[in-house]
């Protein structure tokens, strides 16, 4: 078993502050759909666990490290793409929560990420995480002890991006995306080691 935690997570500030995959502009932004969320609600699920229920270890970086899935619903007219963002709002990265994955430009026409899932479906691309630039899924992997809530968000925008944003980390695609969200919506699921 290989768990990908990055020095940022094993407490290393100094190498954090300089890392490009930890450095998460600061300070104190919220999860992303607090920030920059809004338009119609989507109704977001998963067939791997419930909103607010316990993920299976093997959607962990414990176990299989799989992508649980998703499906939303609910979508106005004119979303010409969607994002993905997965981020844990119980560990911080110069005080912002922890982004473990992006998928964008997941055509406007889709309502579905399939459990499994290994590479981007066409035409989207992997975007930053505390991984760095353009990291495939980073299921959880928190320290022992609490709780961790995992923020699955889906957004519809009513443009594409440009494929490069991903280049200029969080606050770069978060730009992009402010002023563009049609629809957005989550499901959380949570995991304790």
């Amino acid at each position: 078993m290989t768990v990908r935690l990055p020095a940022c997570l094993l407490g290393l500030a100094i190498i954090a502050s300089a890392s490009p995959g930890c450095a998460q502009d600061g300070p104190n932004h919220p999860i992303a759909l607090n920030e920059i969320g809004g338009g119609a609600q989507l109704k977001v699920t998963s067939p791997g666990f419930a909103n607010g229920a316990a993920m299976p270890v093997e959607d962990t970086q414990y176990g299989g490290n799989k992508f649980p899935g998703l499906n939303w619903r609910g979508e106005p007219g004119g979303v010409q793409s969607f994002v993905v963002l997965v981020q844990d709002s119980d560990a911080f990265v110069m005080r912002g929560p922890v982004l473990h994955w992006t998928l964008f430009n997941i055509p406007g026409g889709a309502r579905s990420l399939a459990a499994g899932l290994t590479s981007p479906p066409s035409g989207s691309h992997y975007g930053p995480s505390y991984l760095g630039a353009t990291e495939a899924y980073a299921g959880p992997a928190p320290p022992a002890g609490k709780v961790h809530h995992y923020h699955f968000q889906v957004f519809g925008l009513d443009e594409t991006l440009p494929n490069d944003v991903a280049q200029g980390g969080f606050r770069a695609l978060r730009a992009a995306m402010t002023g563009h969200v049609l629809a957005s919506g989550e499901i959380v699921g949570t995991f304790q080691h």
